[in-house]
């Protein structure tokens, strides 16, 4: 029986559908991918470039920060026939220690007879050992990219494939969402105490902490402020760190200093409830 496995770079996905997307590479923390329709669109190309053979199971890799998985890789690590492998994302946000977990598992699997197939979404040269390796028993491995992937993947890597396939922008529109690395304009329902802080800094912090915030909301879909909602009621309050850094970190930018702990409990409980009524509005 012919069995095909899904290998995910989710490092590649991320900083080239941002190329494609926006323009340039962006940080991870202004990046989402919509996980049930990533996985979607990845099942649904197995099945029609390998019609005679069945979906054994999506391996999805990806970096973690702080040994926490974020909920976007804890909602892919949970979904059905689909495996997250973790390694690393060093403080300069670089992904570590994910290309030996790709190889493993795919020579492991070609070893092992448990695939015929394998499709690989990645431009990384360091793993054309394992397709080196996995095609000496047989399988057959198909290089998936994003566009242009002429230009995005190792051209070794390009050459130890069978086949080469790309996703296009409207396929990549699909399963990434983009947030531009610029401020926005505070929106008007939301109220400040102050147009200008100690520091004389325009907006000041209730604006500028009011427009961090609404630019992050807004980011969001609403499968993820479901889960972001859900897990502040289930810790306390607690701000997941996927959402709570990098909104802080924008947010003393734009002040351009560093935020006191008042103003840091005041952020969170502005945060608290204003996701809470974008929560109920969706409703």
């Amino acid at each position: 029986m012919q069995q095909i496995a899904v290998f995910v770079d989710a490092g590649y996905l991320y900083a080239q559908g941002s190329v494609l997307l926006h323009g340039k590479r962006l940080p991870r923390d202004h990046v989402s991918v919509q996980e049930e329709q990533v996985l979607r669109s990845l099942r649904e190309w197995a099945c029609k470039h390998t019609p005679d053979a069945r979906l054994l199971r999506v391996y999805w890799y990806d970096g973690v920060r702080n040994g926490q998985p974020s909920l976007s890789q804890e909602s892919i690590g949970k979904s059905d026939n689909t495996k997250l492998r973790l390694g690393l994302v060093n403080s300069q946000g670089e992904q570590k220690e994910v290309d030996p977990l790709i190889v493993t598992d795919l020579i492991d699997l070609a070893r092992n007879g448990a695939i015929t197939d394998a499709l690989i979404l990645t431009g990384d040269g360091d793993i054309k050992i394992g397709v080196r390796i996995a095609r000496t028993f047989g399988v057959r491995v198909h290089l998936l990219g994003v566009e242009s992937s002429s230009s995005s993947q190792s051209k070794a890597l390009r050459m130890e494939a069978d086949t080469c396939h790309e996703w296009d922008k409207d396929t990549v529109r699909q399963v990434l969402r983009c947030e531009p690395q610029s401020g926005s304009v505070v929106n008007a329902d939301w109220s400040t105490d102050s147009n200008q802080d100690n520091s004389g800094h325009r907006d000041g912090f209730s604006g500028s902490a009011a427009a961090e915030i609404s630019e992050c909301i807004r980011s969001l879909g609403g499968a993820e402020i479901d889960r972001h909602h859900e897990y502040m009621e289930a810790n306390h309050g607690h701000i997941h760190p996927d959402i709570d850094r990098p909104t802080l970190a924008r947010l003393r930018r734009r002040l351009d200093r560093d935020l006191t702990d008042k103003e840091r409990k005041s952020y969170r409980k502005m945060f608290r409830r204003d996701i809470s009524q974008a929560r109920g509005s969706e409703e």
